[in-house]
């Protein structure tokens, strides 16, 4: 082909091109906007139920800048652990339950290094793994802590978290 059997081709399909018609403002139809959030009783299982079905909003406890010192011991998994929590087996709301009750008792005991098990998942699409830094960032203990890391191989890998916590005043 020629370029001017292009560029007649292209005249013919730009003829062929109709405007699509806009409606006007009176039968637009309106959207209707649902909230993101069902309505919530403040008992404990409405709120633990309406973890269950909404992703946490994003979080960015795991990208804060740490000293490198820091940053090198925990990715070769030099950390002293202070305590810990296996949540493998829990269902949503039994962990995210958990997770708050265990946060409050580490930081009255003063403690700063934790280790929280999530397990991976299946082909690592774990839920409680998936949700854990939304359920940290939502926490009441949020302003406490410093940051969420993976963890090394020999504390548990992808499937296990160190939380740090910031130090006490």
């Amino acid at each position: 082909m020629t370029t001017s059997d292009n560029d007649e081709l292209w005249k013919a399909y730009v003829q062929s091109v109709k405007p699509i018609k806009k409606r006007s403002k009176a039968t637009a139809r309106p959207v209707k906007a649902k909230s993101p959030v069902p309505s919530m009783r403040k008992t404990s299982a409405a709120l633990t139920s309406a973890v269950r079905f909404h992703k946490p909003p994003p979080t960015s406890l795991e990208q804060l800048p740490l000293d490198r010192h820091i940053e090198r011991r925990l990715r070769q998994g030099e950390v002293q652990i202070e305590a810990r929590i296996d949540l493998h087996g829990m269902r949503q709301d039994q962990a995210h339950v958990a997770l708050d009750h265990f946060l409050a008792r580490q930081i009255r005991a003063g403690y700063r290094a934790l280790l929280i098990i999530t397990g991976k998942g299946r082909d690592g699409e774990g839920v409680l793994r998936a949700n854990l830094s939304g359920w940290l960032a939502a926490s009441p203990h949020a302003a406490r802590i410093l940051t969420l890391r993976k963890a090394a191989i020999k504390h548990g890998g992808d499937g296990a978290f160190y939380l740090l916590l910031k130090r006490q005043k």
